[in-house]
């Protein structure tokens, strides 16, 4: 058994633990969506709200990994490589809009849900469920994950790396926040007032 096989399978048993997290967030997201009572999103709400803070572990972590297998390579991958420096870069961008959107805005969301009257969705908590940069930011984060596991398996050029990376994250956020702009075009609207009768 040699040390690169193992750390490898530990950095695909990361990433795979990290698909995994998203799969559950973005299925919490989309149960949330559907929600016509309170009840619903305090069932799902605690799921996130724990899921989240594992993410930008989970991505340390596989930096880590990730350059332990470039010590690892014997020179045939160096740190100056494109498709590394692409994969670096899109792990710290993952992490600053996880930091600067995702977490305090999915506190926020998990606090309001958590507070709110037992009963119907308001027009208040239905537009945090559904705000768009929260659905833009997760799709975001997933899609740039994709992007650098394709660059991890192909090790593209510098330039043919940022660009694929660059397409995975900006067609992931646009999906996202049409998906969230979805939800809310699909909610009944209010009923427009009577006439008064003469």
């Amino acid at each position: 058994m040699h040390l690169v096989n193992v750390v490898l399978f530990l950095h695909i048993f990361i990433a795979i633990l990290a698909f995994g997290c998203a799969t559950l967030l973005h299925t919490t997201q989309v149960v949330m969506r559907g929600a016509t009572s309170t009840a619903t999103l305090k069932a799902w709400s605690p799921v996130s709200h724990r899921v989240e803070p594992f993410f930008p572990v989970l991505a340390l972590v596989l930096f880590g990994l990730g350059g332990w297998l470039v010590g690892l390579s014997d020179g045939e991958f160096s740190w100056g490589d494109g498709w590394v420096v692409t994969s670096i870069v899109g792990l710290a961008l993952m992490e600053l809009v996880g930091g600067a959107v995702l977490a305090p805005r999915g506190k926020g969301l998990h606090e309001a849900i958590m507070s709110a009257p037992d009963g119907a969705v308001d027009a208040g908590l239905r537009q945090k469920v559904l705000d768009p940069a929260v659905w833009g930011a997760a799709a975001f984060e997933t899609a740039t994950a994709l992007g650098i596991v394709y660059l991890m398996t192909n090790k593209p050029s510098g330039v043919a790396s940022a660009l694929i990376v660059a397409a995975c994250a900006i067609v992931g956020a646009l999906i996202g926040a049409a998906a969230a702009r979805a939800g809310v075009s699909s909610q009944p609207r209010p009923a427009a007032a009577a006439a008064p009768s003469s």
